[in-house]
């Protein structure tokens, strides 16, 4: 039986209990990895914190766009400019269900699923725009 402190690992060394956990053996690649994964975890700590200020930016902006909307008249793009700063911090504070739900909504308003397309998307080309074509195609030796 160990003593008291001391447990019998699986490479039959010997390990003491630390502060931080089990101390044993540590190879020179799991210090780097250790390493690395602390690196990683930092690094995505300042991700986080930099997608959520970008987040509340967005929000700003649909805020002042809501604002100058209503100082217009226009209560459609006040009521416009509400969802699309609701759905963006749904999207920066909401986790995975946040983002799933805001990108549903965001690639359907793209789309024109609410309230029509951004556009007129049924002529891609502008009326002042000419098309040359130059193709020609030679007739078939046999004919069918």
């Amino acid at each position: 039986m160990a003593e008291k402190g001391l447990k019998w690992n699986n490479l039959g060394h010997t390990a003491t209990y630390g502060m931080r956990g089990l101390f044993g053996r540590i190879h020179s690649a799991e210090i780097v990895t250790r390493f690395n994964r602390i690196q990683a975890l930092r690094a995505a700590k300042w991700f986080k914190i930099a997608g959520k200020g970008l987040g509340l930016l967005s929000t700003g902006f649909y805020v002042i766009e809501g604002l100058q909307a209503y100082n217009a008249g226009d209560n459609a793009a006040v009521g416009k400019a509400a969802v699309n700063a609701t759905m963006t911090l749904v999207m920066t504070f909401g986790g995975i269900p946040g983002i799933v739900i805001g990108g549903i909504y965001f690639v359907g308003d793209a789309y024109g699923f609410w309230d029509g397309p951004a556009g007129d998307m049924s002529n891609p080309f502008p009326n002042n725009v000419t098309r040359i074509d130059n193709t020609y195609v030679t007739p078939p030796i046999i004919h069918y």
